[in-house]
């Protein structure tokens, strides 16, 4: 059900299988306290493994408010989103039950409100500090957390080597993702990223790969194709290993 590998002096990826598409989550430790980035389907019990590894229970930093993200939060006691997601925090506990993903002894009822998290913050860990960066696009709070210290972005759902969803219910233009795509630009090049899914870790180099891509639609040169996402028409544009599906730019 989860796999777990340390990736650098405590800090650990958290990898949750699934019939739908395997998820990472990440644990990461300083001096005073401990956080988990993201808390996957909540097949199986999250905390113990996590309190195997630390010692005490983390806090929860999510990246952004979907079911694959969120599924784990009920064990929790303190879960941190940026507000933009409440909305689809509350709607995607709605399809994890719908889906049957939930056990029995779970209900949306044991999920904690979310408490904010906003652009710019610092999340001190002791001798370690986490920089919240939003970066809407996938969703309209989608954040990415940046490990000072070890020099490293954990991005959810923003950036993996694959497609960035922005067809989705809670998701916003290409425009909007393409200044996301910037700002982490303008700010990192030498930083390791640790995406949510697919192939990692993934050099920075792939930001010039989704701001290509997305500069070639807003400008007109490029055409996605038509396809069907999971709410309806959408379009689809290739570009080299990453792909974006959306419904306006």
């Amino acid at each position: 059900m989860y796999e777990v590998t340390q990736i650098c002096t405590n800090t650990w990826q958290i990898r949750e299988d699934s019939d739908l598409c395997p998820v990472y989550m990440y644990l990461l430790k300083g001096s005073e306290r401990a956080v988990l980035i993201d808390t996957g389907y909540g097949s199986g019990n999250i905390l113990e493994l996590v309190k195997q590894l630390v010692d005490t229970e983390p806090a929860v930093l999510l990246t952004h408010g979907h079911f694959d993200h969120i599924g784990g939060a009920y064990a929790f006691s303190n879960v941190f989103l940026e507000p933009s997601d409440s909305a689809c925090y509350q709607r995607h506990l709605q399809i994890l039950q719908e889906m049957n993903r939930l056990s029995s002894r779970i209900t949306i009822h044991r999920y904690p409100n979310s408490k904010p998290i906003h652009d710019g913050e610092v999340i001190h860990l002791g001798h370690r500090d986490l920089v919240v960066i939003h970066t809407p696009g996938h969703s309209l709070g989608s954040v990415c957390y940046w490990d000072q210290t070890n020099q490293m972005i954990f991005t959810g759902d923003t950036c993996c080597q694959g497609d960035v969803l922005l067809n989705l219910e809670y998701s916003t233009s290409v425009q909007i993702f393409h200044n996301s795509i910037q700002k982490l630009q303008q700010r990192f090049s030498h930083e390791i990223l640790w995406p949510a899914h697919h192939a990692y870790p993934l050099h920075p180099d792939i930001l010039q790969k989704y701001s290509v891509a997305s500069s070639l639609l807003l400008n007109h040169k490029v055409k996605g194709i038509p396809a069907d996402g999971p709410e309806g028409p959408c379009k689809h544009y290739l570009y080299q290993d990453i792909g974006i599906y959306y419904k306006e730019l």
